[in-house]
Formats: structure tokens, C-alpha cells, sequence
């Protein structure tokens, strides 16, 4: 799954991304926001199937990025186990998000 580095956003607008989940190994996507927090609104959940999934299989997860005034942030998402805190994610990925009027 090829995901992008940078999106540009319209104050008012929101982008979908969907990250691998390993939920069933116990790995989580947090993420910290580098810039003002008060430009974009982040929430999320799992992704959504019409299909039942695999025994033993995850979900991917679904952040929304939502954009709440001008300006430029950077979202690095970091997925780890969360009574692994001193441990490298096994997954990382960073995103430029550019918030337009």
C-alpha cells in the first residue's frame, strides 16, 4: 500500500488514511503532531469490511485528518505495542499536511 508523504488541505476539508493494522499482535498507531495543534483535528477507527474477516487477521486502521485553520503541520504515525514504550515501532510513517484556505 503506497501511501503519500505530503496532502494539501482546505480549511473545512477532510482526508481519509488507512494504515496496516497488527491489532491482533497487540500493535497500536499513535501519532504526535509536529507544528500547532490546533490546525487540523485527527481522529480514529478500524476500517470497515463487507466482508468478515479472517480468523486471527486485523484491521487496518483509519485516521481523519481534519483541516481546522491555515498553516502546516507534520503527523508521524508510529505503530508499537503499548507496554513496549523503550522499543523501536515496527512500523513508522510521516505525513506533511499543508492546510489552505
Amino acid at each position: 500500500m503506497e501511501l503519500p508523504a505530503k496532502i494539501d488541505l482546505k480549511v473545512g476539508e477532510t482526508y481519509t488514511l488507512k494504515l496496516p493494522g497488527l491489532g491482533t499482535a497487540g500493535y497500536q498507531w499513535t501519532y504526535d503532531i509536529g507544528g500547532d495543534r490546533n490546525l487540523i483535528d485527527v481522529s480514529q477507527t478500524t476500517a470497515k469490511s463487507s466482508e468478515f474477516p479472517a480468523v486471527g487477521s486485523s484491521m487496518d486502521r483509519v485516521f481523519i485528518l481534519g483541516g481546522l485553520a491555515m498553516g502546516q503541520v507534520t503527523i508521524h504515525f508510529m505503530q508499537r505495542r503499548p507496554w513496549e514504550k523503550n522499543q523501536p515501532p515496527v512500523a513508522e510513517h510521516t505525513l506533511e499536511v499543508d492546510i489552505k484556505a
